[in-house]
């Protein structure tokens, strides 16, 4: 062999090694590289990973083959955190030939730092760095860099590329360790994307050589959690060197094992040197933890979880308090989680709106048809809270909590007349009888029409309520009466009442499981995590898009303010648009809970729906209110879902103007003005319309109605005669309205979901994302962790002000018209909030 000395005596087999130094595991491919080890393999294969993962590998045996041997042993870490993935590992390699160790050779430390992004579900992009250290080097430690690409256009091919050893080396010796090193790789799965067999091969060649490594492997995930993969590599090195040639061989066999968050691994290994013609074995073990779990043989999991249910459950992601679509997401995997057998709700200031607790009760009706036990503990509950609890098999309160079940109803507070003292009167034209929503501001009383609808409703909702809890409890109508009646408060009462089952604190329920054998004692619940699997295909993911339009409906832009959330047509409808452009984006869920707003607003979202469906399934589904400007833009959806206690309909146009001129005279103040050209001051608050202005009003309003009432027609196919029976400002609950039909199914988010999976072509996916738009902007993540978010649409905690806040909310309701519309503006929105939410 030829001989190179540049302060260490270095063979040129050696010298081949060391371009190419690391520990060996077998089952790596560029472009299919697998968890933390794709920081050797391929940085960018790191962005595969679903949950952070610690590996441990060590290679020993073998003989002596083109200096690529790799015995010694690794650690390697790494963690996603969003599309960004970051990584470190630690190898020490043993460099000794059969025989014992001669002149050249060394151990080899190596310490790496890489990080990959993922820029979308095909493309990926990886870097790393690494700090060489050779045993009896004075040198110190010499520096290089690695690239990597990973692009998988579609489910059945992969194709991955890699640099490695581009080196910043501080003298000669470095520089010829540290030679670059170039591969390309692709990889196959035949079987319709399938993981169950994978094919791959790898090129992989120094800078200055013509041919270098090239690696052929078949992999097959044989049963769940058990995969087998042979593996064949051909050395070529020197082929432009003065040496000789070396084409020497390996081939290798591997078994992995999954066990949950746990697996193991193990190979074997045959290499052959064509130069001396002999061969040698090796074996190599590897061991690996993952917060997530890939394919097991068994899944994970301890017999009991807990659910938090905390404060006021948000429609739209990024708030303070939890997401109501996240909550039902969870419950539905742990309905199919067959580790978990026990399942706790932990409620704490809870509060929900009637739709979402009929969701609740589904999905826990979801849990106990699939045979778990569900149990119910909360700090306080009100009519919601307890017809949530009341479907679950145990329900429990602390000494100190509250039962504030009551009966429902509805208050009108009619401001004409006080309004009038300050000197200020409101002006309303309106289409339709039943279209109350300017009533307070324009009555003093509540109207005849009015006063039905809200009696209907209170009755509606009141028997739901009481037969969810006789139901469940087995307690008859007229003893919840009854105990309502008696006044029960005290957690003690209600447990003689029927109730509850339980007072005393958390502990003590937990404890109190055990006599009721639903766990086993000393059993300790934790919190559920839901379990992140890694995905099974590759290419473009499919998703399917849940978008919130929840509150007041603007024009512009939305936001939250004193009196609540309101949302932007024009903001919503950009967003839809991007949606249908997104390729990966399978359908579409429109989460409404609004109770209308701006007639442009409305129709922005409708249309950018309409747009949308036209090229992807859409399907809207009603929250708690989707009515007036909230049903008209819920039309755009192909199917429209409610829930049976979702408040809809109100069809019907309003236009409203304060006059302030009275309140100025008042104080004194003196206003005037000037302009030109006809109806100039016509939205002007210092004057009343005069009678011919509100003529004008009317008719170019009833154009707007009129445009209402054809949508309707159009989507829902009801002849015009029928639906001025519905229209005309009347409200419906969503089992009335299905009835009627203004919508097609009852049923909540989840049904939603999987109508439009179905729709898409992806009933029997099960690797299907659902993203929940829109999405919080940073700044608005960064605040809340500062504790600096804007005003919250909770009323606030403090029980004085709360006092206040609930006699100035209906006062605060009617302003808020006048506040955010235009004065005479088109306007279709709900007459008032009926769904406030109570503890």
């Amino acid at each position: 062999m030829a001989t190179v000395c540049s302060g260490l005596c270095l063979s040129a087999t050696a010298q081949t090694y060391r371009q190419d130094a690391g520990v060996y595991f077998p089952g790596q491919a560029v472009a299919d590289p697998r968890g933390s080890l794709s920081l050797t393999t391929n940085p960018a294969g790191l962005t595969v990973l679903r949950g952070a993962e610690v590996r441990l590998q060590m290679s020993g045996g073998g003989s002596w083959v083109a200096g690529t041997r790799g015995a010694g042993w690794g650690a390697f870490a790494a963690t996603p955190m969003g599309r960004l993935s970051l990584a470190t590992s630690l190898e020490n390699v043993r460099d000794t030939p059969p025989g014992g160790a001669a002149p050249g050779y060394f151990d080899l430390n190596r310490i790496s730092f890489g990080s990959a992004l993922r820029l979308g579900d095909r493309l990926s992009i990886g870097a790393a760095t690494r700090m060489h250290g050779v045993s009896g080097r004075k040198a110190g430690w010499s520096q290089s860099w690695d690239f990597g690409l990973l692009v998988r256009p579609w489910t059945w091919l992969s194709f991955g590329w890699r640099v490695t050893g581009m080196a910043t080396a501080a003298d000669a010796t470095s520089a010829s360790f540290l030679r670059t090193r170039y591969a390309w790789g692709l990889a196959l799965r035949p079987l319709g994307g399938s993981d169950r067999l994978t094919f791959a091969l790898d090129f992989d060649w120094p800078e200055d050589d013509v041919l270098g490594t090239i690696t052929g492997s078949l992999r097959s995930r044989i049963v769940d959690g058990v995969a087998v993969q042979l593996e064949w590599r051909k050395f070529n090195h020197n082929r432009n060197s003065a040496g000789p040639a070396l084409d020497d061989s390996r081939f290798g066999a591997l078994v992995e094992i999954g066990l949950g968050h746990w697996g193991a691994e193990v190979a074997m290994r045959q290499d052959h040197s064509a130069l001396t013609d002999s061969s040698g074995g090796g074996a190599q073990f590897g061991v690996r933890v993952s917060s997530d779990v890939p394919h097991s043989l068994w899944e994970p999991g301890t017999s009991g979880v807990v659910v938090p249910l905390v404060g006021r459950m948000q429609e739209t992601p990024g708030g303070k308090t939890p997401h109501f679509g996240k909550v039902l997401l969870d419950l539905r995997a742990i309905a199919r989680d067959e580790a978990i057998d026990v399942v706790a709700l932990r409620a704490r200031g809870l509060r929900l709106t009637w739709g979402q607790v009929e969701e609740l009760r589904a999905a826990i009706g979801a849990l106990r048809k699939a045979r778990k036990r569900v149990v119910f503990y909360a700090d306080g509950m009100g009519n919601r809270t307890l017809a949530v609890a009341a479907a679950c098999e145990r329900i429990g309160m602390p000494i100190s909590g509250a039962m504030t079940a009551r009966g429902l109803g509805v208050h009108f507070v009619g401001l004409k007349e006080t309004l009038h003292k300050v000197g200020v009167s409101f002006q309303a034209v309106r289409f339709g009888d039943h279209k109350s929503a300017p009533e307070s501001l324009t009555r003093k009383q509540i109207s005849p029409q009015y006063k039905e609808t809200l009696q209907r409703l209170a009755t509606t909702r009141w028997r739901n309520f009481v037969g969810a809890v006789s139901l469940g409890r087995g307690v008859t109508v007229t003893r919840i009466a009854a105990a309502i009646e008696r006044g029960v408060v005290y957690p003690e009462d209600a447990r003689k009442a029927g109730l509850i089952d339980f007072v005393g604190e958390p502990r003590q329920f937990e404890k109190k499981l055990a006599e009721w054998k639903l766990v086993q004692t000393g059993t300790r619940l934790r919190k559920y995590r839901a379990k992140r699997h890694r995905r099974k295909t590759w290419g473009q993911q499919p998703r399917l898009a849940v978008l919130a339009i929840e509150g007041n409906i603007v024009d512009g832009r939305g936001g939250d303010g004193a009196t609540g959330r309101s949302v932007g047509g024009a903001q919503v409808a950009r967003l839809v648009d991007r949606l249908r452009k997104r390729s990966e984006v399978r359908g579409l869920v429109a989460r409404i809970d609004s109770g209308g707003g701006a007639v442009r607003g409305s129709d922005l979202m409708y249309s950018a729906l309409k747009r949308y469906g036209k090229k992807k399934p859409v399907v809207t589904s009603m929250g708690s209110v989707a009515a007036s400007g909230g049903y008209w833009t819920a039309l755009g959806g192909q199917t429209m879902f409610a829930d049976a206690s979702t408040i809809t309909g109100s069809i019907g146009i309003f236009g409203v103007k304060p006059s302030l001129g009275g309140l100025y005279k008042r104080v004194g103040l003196g206003v005037d003005g000037v302009g030109a050209g006809p109806h100039w001051d016509l939205t002007s608050m210092h004057r009343p319309w005069t009678e011919a202005e509100s003529k004008l009003l009317r008719r170019v309003l009833g154009r707007y109605y009129a445009l209402f009432l054809t949508r309707v027609t159009l989507r829902r196919k009801i002849q015009r005669p029928k639906l001025l029976t519905l229209a005309e400002g009347r409200l419906w609950t969503g089992e009335e309205a299905r009835a009627h039909g203004l919508v097609d199914k009852v049923g909540g988010l989840w049904e939603s979901l999987e109508a439009v999976k179905k729709k898409a072509g992806l009933a029997g996916e099960d690797d299907v994302t659902v993203e929940f738009w829109p999405r919080p902007t940073f700044s608005a993540i960064a605040m809340r962790w500062l504790g600096l978010a804007g005003v919250t649409t909770q009323r606030p905690r403090d029980p004085a002000v709360d006092i206040l806040w609930r006699a100035a909310a209906p006062l605060l309701d009617r302003a808020a018209i006048a506040a955010l519309f235009e004065p005479g503006s088109a306007v279709a929105i709900l007459p008032i909030r009926v769904d406030r939410p109570k503890p």
